[in-house]
């Protein structure tokens, strides 16, 4: 297979999908209107069509190093907040990631009622493309979206204009983060604050903290008190140790080190890693460290530094946990 035809998966139901290495082309429309939350685009794929994943629920998107465009809608109303942009990406149309929001598949059910629609514009966000070659080598541009634009003139939040910015995309923008090495989020599960800290001389390029309900499968064994933490950072060094503090009433006995592969659905124990307590903002914490190497077994991709799965202090819920160590896609770049 070289070409996933247009609408060949529309409207399916579909809550995962793997694109084979064979593929080249992914045809417009081919998965609107599903409940996708991850993509992994292979290295094969060169063009994505107008509507491609239009109205899926897309938290995670890796984007193969062979892609030179992405179509109009191909990404609209996802729940993206960055991504990152290979140097081989030439075009991108507009419209690309516009509407993004936490409302993702139903976001645009909500323009019928003018309330709604302000609820909804209100979520919208520009969403953060990040290009691998931080000089931007295509001179990518910026794009906004307009009410007018999008809806053909309609004021469907019936505000007297119809100027309200819908979401699109900026390229490269500064990293909203703490500092350049380190972020505090906030844990959708607890509401309480988990600090991220990278080697210092790394960049952190985006943070997301997601509940374990919100992932495409939920890990049977397991529960995640604090949430999962993703990430993505740039480093020049081989060994990258990273440490995320969970402000929890837990203690280092009660739970285990655990990630999440988008691609397979998998869960397993992250190998090598330490808990200990401590304190943050003066609450109690258990700091999670472990380390991260450049071209070792948990690299796949050795040019680009991103993390695109999901981190978290997790506790047993059964007495027969899924405890297999497998790979995930892990990236730091030299």
């Amino acid at each position: 297979m070289t070409t996933i035809e247009d609408q060949a998966f529309a409207e399916k139901g579909l809550s995962s999908v793997i694109i084979p290495n064979s593929v080249i082309t992914i045809g417009s429309a081919a998965f609107v209107m599903n409940q996708l939350t991850s993509v992994n685009i292979p290295n094969s794929v060169t063009e994505i069509s107008d509507a491609a994943f239009d109205r899926n629920q897309l938290t995670s998107l890796t984007l193969g190093n062979s892609i030179t465009s992405i179509g109009s809608i191909a990404f609209i109303g996802n729940n993206l907040t960055s991504v990152i942009i290979p140097d081989s990406v030439i075009t991108i149309e507009p419209m690309a990631f516009a509407v993004n929001s936490s409302y993702a598949n139903g976001s645009m059910g909500m323009f019928s009622d003018p309330g709604q629609a302000q609820v909804l514009y209100d979520a919208i966000r520009l969403v953060k493309l990040y290009t691998e070659d931080p000089s931007n080598p295509n001179n990518l541009q910026d794009d906004t979206v307009t009410e007018a634009e999008l809806l053909g003139g309609q004021d469907f939040n019936q505000n007297g204009n119809t100027d309200d910015i819908l979401g699109g995309h900026v390229i490269n923008p500064p990293v909203e983060e703490s500092g350049s090495n380190q972020a505090e989020l906030t844990s959708p599960v607890s509401s309480q604050p988990v600090l991220l800290t990278t080697p210092t001389g790394t960049n952190l390029v985006s943070t997301t903290a997601s509940k374990e309900s919100s992932l495409s499968v939920t890990d049977p064994a397991y529960d995640y008190p604090s949430g999962l933490v993703g990430f993505t950072f740039t480093t020049a060094e081989t060994d990258n140790q990273v440490s995320l503090t969970f402000v929890t009433d837990k203690t280092p006995s009660q739970v285990v080190p655990r990630k999440y592969n988008p691609t397979t659905n998998a869960y397993f124990n992250i190998p090598n890693a330490s808990i200990t307590e401590t304190t943050y903002n003066n609450q109690h914490a258990l700091q999670l460290t472990y380390t991260i190497t450049d071209n070792g077994d948990l690299d796949l991709d050795p040019t680009i530094g991103t993390i695109t799965d999901p981190v978290g202090l997790a506790t047993i819920t059964t007495d027969s946990p899924n405890t297999g160590i497998s790979h995930w896609l892990l990236a730091v770049k030299q």
